[in-house]
């Protein structure tokens, strides 16, 4: 298994000014299956997260899965897209699509 440590960074836009920005993380990749990740990090409402994915293309990635940890959801649908380190995703907050996440990731143990 192929696994990288790091931080990312988020700005969360239209969507107040409430949310952690921080977020540490995990995330391993499958050997048998290289397209398959799962990990872990401290999320926007400061709760921990796990999560699997599923990612599309290698240099602009187009990632869905599914997360735990996100209120009283039991499992939330995760889209995300990334260029190299940089990522957007939608705001989703109340079940409502609220607004827009961007950030970065910042790989510290591991290579990507």
């Amino acid at each position: 298994m192929n696994c990288i440590a790091g931080l990312a960074l988020s700005l969360h836009i239209a969507m107040g000014d409430d949310y952690n920005m921080r977020h540490p993380y995990i995330e391993c990749k499958l050997e048998e299956a290289e397209s398959v990740s799962v990990g872990a990090f401290i999320n926007s409402e400061k709760d921990l997260t796990s999560y699997v994915k599923y990612t599309m293309y290698d240099h602009i990635d187009f990632e869905i899965g599914a997360v735990l940890g996100y209120g009283d959801v039991a499992i939330a649908p995760m889209i995300r897209l990334k260029y190299k380190n940089f990522f957007a995703m939608p705001g989703v907050e109340d079940n409502k699509l609220k607004g827009i996440v961007l950030g970065i990731e910042i790989p510290i143990i591991g290579e990507k």
